[in-house]
């Protein structure tokens, strides 16, 4: 028979159909029937892949460790890929080949910086704690809770002026040099 001869609305044909969907309907809707299909078959032209059983260990571990375990005892399956290498960031590299090496520090100028840090830092909290306990009345129909405001700002600019004082005593330790030798 040749593709010209066929007819595709041939009455066989679709009797077949018919009987096959009854014979392949499950009695119970609900429930599919499962088919395990065969292994595909090798192709001509390679050799069959056998898996590995084992991962040999990379070299340089610890020759006592058995075939398809690591270094540190731990299975490795022939699927599971090696571990990966540290890898470094081209930014990381781009930035450290681009800024000259840092200079070493002595004691000396290491405390000068950290006491020139710290009165820097103290006048601005001195400013800031200023702003906040000179504000103004707020707005509350409410006098206990106008008053529970304006103490609670009263003991957050104390607290910041008291650590900006603290943060001047050490900057002007840090930066004096130090009568010890």
């Amino acid at each position: 028979m040749s593709e010209g001869t066929i007819h595709l609305a041939d009455q066989d044909s679709a009797s077949d159909l018919d009987a096959a969907a009854r014979r392949s309907a499950p009695a119970d809707p609900d429930r599919l029937a499962t088919v395990r299909n065969p292994p595909p078959a090798p192709s001509p032209g390679r050799k069959p892949h056998v898996p590995a059983l084992a991962v040999p260990p990379p070299p340089g571990s610890s020759p006592q460790a058995p075939a398809g375990f690591t270094s540190d005892g731990a299975l490795r399956y022939a699927t599971e890929p090696p571990p990966a290498l540290p890898r470094t960031s081209w930014w990381r590299a781009l930035i450290t080949s681009t800024l000259a090496p840092p200079l070493p520090l002595d004691e000396r100028t290491l405390n000068r910086r950290l006491g020139l840090a710290c009165v820097l830092a103290s006048p601005l909290l001195v400013g800031l704690a200023l702003v906040i306990g000179l504000r103004g009345d707020p707005s509350t129909s409410s006098p206990t809770l106008s008053f529970a405001i304006i103490i609670a700002r009263a003991l957050l600019a104390l607290g910041m002026l008291a650590f900006s004082h603290s943060l001047l005593k050490m900057g002007e330790r840090l930066f004096t040099p130090s009568s010890r030798t």
